[in-house]
């Protein structure tokens, strides 16, 4: 009977326990991005990326979403681009989009090209397109030829180097997008350049175009 009731006790007890942590609150990855002072916050962040912690993801992302403070927010970005985990695209895009900070979305479209997911190309195409800064809108164009050539990146590119009313260092960096490319050893890309040369009136993109063709062994 004694040896009954001890078991039963020692059961009662680890149930107990059980309760006890399944109703704690969950803890963060970092507990200083809870912190009031924003340097701590900022570099509870940093350190998320600089242990390569994939855990921290979810807070990272959580404090991208909420933070106000800039400096925390730019530490998060970097974090989440040095994770390099998809799960950040559509949050840093979402950010991307309600800023005004235009340091702040430089650095935003910079780390969502560590990410490299080839998912958020339609993405950088309509900043291409609707975007009124040139920054942006030229890193957005480079980001292009990060991922594997396709008909949609090759058209985009092609389309914009094509285009006269284009600004011309817009033009030339889709050259330059599209010479690297070829460089991966992509057949469609070379044609497209070559069309891109054959159509060229303005004076300075002709010259860029016929040098980076050259430079490429691909002048006609």
């Amino acid at each position: 009977m004694k040896n009954m009731k001890n078991r039963l006790a020692a059961f009662a007890a680890a149930l107990s326990a059980v309760i006890l942590l399944a109703s704690a609150p969950a803890f963060s990855a970092a507990p200083g991005l809870s912190d009031p002072d924003a340097s701590a916050r900022a570099k509870a962040a940093t350190d998320i990326g600089n242990r390569r912690d994939k855990a921290g993801v979810p807070d990272l992302i959580n404090i991208i979403k909420t933070e106000k403070d800039v400096n925390v927010i730019g530490a998060a970005v970097r974090a989440l681009g040095m994770l390099g985990d998809p799960r950040a695209d559509q949050p840093l895009l979402d950010l991307y989009a309600k800023q005004s900070n235009q340091s702040l979305k430089n650095i935003i479209l910079l780390n969502i090209g560590y990410i490299n997911d080839p998912a958020v190309v339609p993405d950088l195409i309509k900043i291409i397109d609707r975007e009124p800064a040139q920054g942006p809108r030229i890193r957005a164009v480079v980001m292009l030829s990060g991922f594997p050539a396709s008909k949609v990146t090759r058209d985009k590119l092609e389309g914009l180097a094509n285009n006269e009313n284009e600004d011309v260092t817009v033009r030339q960096v889709a050259v330059e997008a599209l010479t690297r490319l070829v460089d991966k050893q992509d057949p469609e890309s070379t044609k497209a350049l070559k069309r891109i040369q054959a159509g060229a009136r303005n004076d300075k993109f002709k010259k860029y175009t016929d040098k980076r063709m050259k430079d490429k062994g691909l002048s006609q």
